[in-house]
């Protein structure tokens, strides 16, 4: 799957390698998906410090998991990250490995997905009462591929009026960038960020002033398995 964009904490951005600022904090991380498999089962990501303080960062990984379209996190010892803290003064740079230890996952039919986060560790505490001390936390996504490839598919429906659903019926993620609900030459509406839909997982919009969906309207999107454009089954 080609990549689209990071689901972050605080920004979302294009590119290879992604720069989000907290304050006078600044880091860079590269590359911004982690997608481990039984024969990739390391990979190392770059973390610099692109801003004027010293920093002290931990990294964590925990499942990610949906349900009912919304993300669950829980602490997990499937896949681990060296060192799971770390300084980073201004302009340094650190190497993070994450290490698949669970290599069961690297042989099952259906991708497993993670979340790797980076956090500020505040040594300075704020000063006055009522200062807001801001932090940086990101995250990204890690994946395990299933064994024998990717095999994406889902459908789109409209189970109620004015709600649009997609079910991935696939064994592997949909990353959705903006997406568009057209019936002939005419927008009905327009979703900025579609977001994620994990494998055997369903998500469900709620198109603002629209009802029932006219017959023939179809969903345009961007996405990391590529364009979309797809009819929507009515109720």
């Amino acid at each position: 799957m080609s990549r689209l964009w990071p689901a972050l904490a605080l920004a979302a951005v294009i590119g290879a390698a992604t720069t989000v600022p907290a304050a006078a904090s600044s880091i860079q991380v590269s590359p911004i998906r982690v997608e481990l498999s039984a024969d990739q089962p390391v990979l190392a990501v770059y973390v610099t410090n692109n801003g004027s303080n010293s920093l002290l960062v931990q990294a964590s990984v925990e499942s990610w998991t949906q349900v009912g379209g919304e993300d669950r996190h829980a602490p997990t010892r499937d896949v681990l990250v060296n060192p799971p803290q770390f300084r980073l003064a201004p302009g340094e740079k650190q190497i993070l490995r994450y290490g698949l230890v669970n290599r069961q996952l690297g042989s099952g039919g259906i991708e497993a997905s993670y979340r790797a986060f980076l956090q500020e560790i505040p040594e300075t505490p704020p000063v006055g009462g009522a200062t807001l001390q801001t932090v940086l936390r990101i995250s990204i996504p890690v994946f395990i591929a299933p064994a024998g490839g990717a095999k994406p598919a889902g459908a789109w429906s409209s189970p109620a009026p004015g709600v649009l659903r997609y079910q991935n019926t696939g064994n592997v993620h949909l990353q959705l960038g903006k997406m568009r609900v057209v019936s002939g030459a005419k927008t009905l509406a327009t979703i900025d960020v579609g977001g994620y839909v994990l494998a055997g997982q369903s998500h469900d919009w709620q198109l603002s002033g629209l009802g029932a969906l006219p017959a023939g309207a179809h969903v345009v999107a961007e996405s990391d398995a590529g364009a979309v454009d797809q009819s929507v089954t009515p109720p």
